[in-house]
């Protein structure tokens, strides 16, 4: 949703989703995740970006959580600490099997920075890597803007 619409539209649809009963667990790790990384997209730090649990079933939901807390510090200048919350949520993305994946914000926001960071050739690379999986697991939609 926050590739495609507005993130305090997305933001709607996933409280939304999130009030239907019968969500499964592994659907709401993801729109909580989702809604953390959108509600920071919106200027809301402030929404909870704790992943101290440990729990395996919830990698995909803390690499996004990661992501957010990158993006936190990215966005207020604190690099180091962004390049380091970020290659957590490579690892926990990586972990979980959802580095390439429908998902995809790890990958995309890798290049991001690491390009931010005057190191084109290294984004180019992420991004080439990037492609080359989610065109192995059929998964190009977050790799495709519109």
């Amino acid at each position: 949703m926050s590739s495609q619409f507005s993130f305090a539209e997305a933001i709607k649809q996933i409280t939304a989703a999130l009030a239907l009963p019968g969500v499964s667990d592994e659907t709401h790790e993801a729109l909580e995740a989702q809604l953390a990384l959108n509600s920071l997209m919106l200027g809301d730090p402030e929404r909870a970006l704790d992943a101290s649990t440990t729990d395996t079933r919830a990698l995909a939901s803390l690499a996004t959580f990661a992501t957010a807390r990158a993006s936190h510090q990215f966005y207020g200048g604190h690099w180091e600490p962004a390049f380091a919350a970020m290659y957590e949520a490579l690892e926990l993305a990586d972990r979980a099997g959802v580095r390439y994946s429908a998902f995809g914000n790890e990958a995309i926001f890798i290049s991001f920075i690491t390009v931010s960071a005057g190191d084109i050739a290294g984004a180019l690379r992420e991004a080439d890597r990037g492609v080359r999986e989610a065109t192995r697991l059929r998964q190009g939609a977050p790799f495709v803007s519109s």
